[in-house]
C-alpha cells in the first residue's frame, strides 16, 4: 500500500474479447523482438499459466508471494528486476532525431520505445528500488514498460536472473529454522537456570 512499483503486468484475461487474452506493451515488444531471433513464446512447463521462451520460463507472481500478503494477484504479473545505474538506457530527444544528431548503429536491432519524458505530463511510477534517479522516487511511464521488456529480453538471451519467491511450505520452514536456531544456541551455552 506504500504505491511502489515492484510487479509488472504481463497479461489479462479477457471473456468479452474474441480473443481472450490481452498482452502488455513489454510483452508484445520482447515477443516480437524474440520472435526475430527465433525464440517463440509458449505456455509455461512448471506452470502453465505461465509464459515460456525458450527453457526461460517467467515466474507467476502470486498473491502471497514473498512478503506479500493477499495481495491482488489478477492476470500474469511477474516481478520486477529494475536495471540500476545512472545510464539504465540510451535516450535520445525529439531534437536529436530531428536534426539528424542520431548514430543508426544505436537503433539498428534494438527495440525502441517512444514515449515522452517531461515532468509536466505526470506520467510517472513509483519505485525504491532504482539509485540516483533523476526524479526522487520516481521514473517515467517509458521507462518502467522498458525496464520490464529489457528484463525478458536479458532473461532469455543472456540468462538474467528473474526475481522468484519460495512457496509457502519453504517460507515457514526458513522461518521455523530461524525461530528455533537461538533456542537450541541458548539451551546448548547456558545453563537450564540461567535459560
Amino acid at each position: 500500500k506504500d504505491c511502489k512499483y515492484r510487479r509488472y503486468l504481463l497479461l489479462t484475461y479477457d471473456s468479452n474479447s474474441a480473443y481472450n487474452v490481452k498482452f502488455s506493451l513489454a510483452l508484445h515488444l520482447a515477443e516480437a523482438y524474440l520472435f526475430s531471433r527465433n525464440i517463440n513464446m509458449e505456455n509455461g512447463i512448471n506452470n502453465p499459466d505461465s509464459v515460456r521462451f525458450a527453457s526461460t520460463e517467467i515466474p507467476v507472481f502470486q498473491s502471497n508471494s514473498g512478503g506479500y500478503i493477499k495481495t491482488d494477484d489478477g492476470g500474469i504479473q511477474m516481478l520486477m528486476n529494475f536495471r540500476n545505474g545512472k545510464k539504465r538506457f540510451r535516450v535520445l530527444s525529439f531534437h536529436d532525431i530531428k536534426n539528424n544528431k542520431v548514430n543508426q548503429s544505436w537503433l539498428q536491432g534494438k527495440v525502441v520505445l517512444i514515449g515522452v519524458t517531461a515532468t509536466s505530463i505526470q506520467d510517472f511510477f513509483y519505485t525504491s528500488a532504482i539509485s540516483d534517479l533523476e526524479l526522487n522516487g520516481k521514473i517515467y511511464g517509458v521507462e518502467y514498460h522498458a525496464q520490464a521488456t529489457s528484463q525478458i529480453i536479458d532473461a532469455v538471451l543472456n540468462k538474467r536472473p528473474l526475481l522468484r519467491t519460495w512457496s509457502d511450505k519453504w517460507e515457514y520452514t526458513w522461518i521455523m529454522i530461524w525461530g528455533l536456531n537461538p533456542i537450541i544456541i541458548g539451551r546448548l551455552t547456558q545453563s537450564s537456570w540461567k535459560n
